[in-house]
This record gives structure tokens, C-alpha cells and sequence, in this order.
């Protein structure tokens, strides 16, 4: 676990930014919510990382945040609503056939979203702990 704890922080530092590329018009919505659900992941497995939870290997968001909060990490509201970029990793990911997509993705929400559950993580990382 403790080489995990070390990559994990190293890779959250990898997706802080918001790459310029994502404002581009010309690059998918698809493409734009595919790295905001990877950003979000990561922050989550490093959260987890550094509170030493095992956890399966997984791209779920819904259960990254249920492992979180089983660890004792309350995602706030605004975290918990990051569940839904869940969706852009599976297209990716799968050959399941087409995923529906909402059409029209809200780039300064999902820039929004990602930088909240960022904010949070290092939050929850650099708190003292009971």
C-alpha cells in the first residue's frame, strides 16, 4: 500500500489543470466529460490511498464515493453529484455498444465539478484526524 499512497498524490497533481484543449469546441463533449470523470476518479483513489482503504479495482464513481464515505469522509453535496460523469468512462472503456450521451455538456459546470471534488480531497487530506 505504500507505494500506492505515494503514486496516487503524484497522479491527482497530473489532473489539477484544466487542460486549455477542453475549451475547444472542436474536441467532443465525450472527449471533455472522458477526463473529467478520470480527474475525479483519481482524487477519489488518492483520498483512499491516503486513508490506506483497500478497495476494488473500479472506474465507478458511485462506489469510489460510497468507499469514501465508508472511510469516514463525508463527500459534501457538490462531490456527490460528480457521480454522474460516471457515464463518459464507460464508452470509453466497454465495446457494449452506444451510450447515450446528454447532448450540449456544460464545460464550466464540469471544469466546476472536478475542481470542487479536487478542493475537497485536499481538504479532507490535509485535515487533522481524530
Amino acid at each position: 500500500m505504500s507505494n500506492a499512497v505515494g503514486f496516487w498524490p503524484k497522479r491527482r497533481r497530473m489532473k489539477r489543470r484544466w487542460p486549455s484543449w477542453q475549451g475547444n469546441p472542436q474536441v467532443a463533449d465525450a472527449i471533455v466529460g472522458f477526463h473529467a470523470q478520470q480527474a475525479v476518479e483519481k482524487w477519489l483513489k488518492a483520498l483512499l490511498c491516503h486513508r490506506q482503504v483497500n478497495y476494488q479495482r473500479t472506474h465507478d464513481l458511485a462506489l469510489l464515493l460510497d468507499a469514501v464515505a465508508d472511510a469516514g469522509s463525508k463527500p459534501t453535496p457538490e462531490v456527490e453529484q460528480s457521480r454522474w460523469l460516471a457515464r463518459y468512462a464507460v464508452q470509453f472503456r466497454y465495446d457494449d455498444g452506444p451510450v447515450a450521451l446528454p447532448c450540449g455538456l456544460d464545460r464550466a459546470e464540469v471544469q466546476r465539478q472536478v475542481a470542487s471534488v479536487g478542493q475537497w480531497v485536499r481538504g479532507e487530506i490535509t485535515a487533522p484526524r481524530p
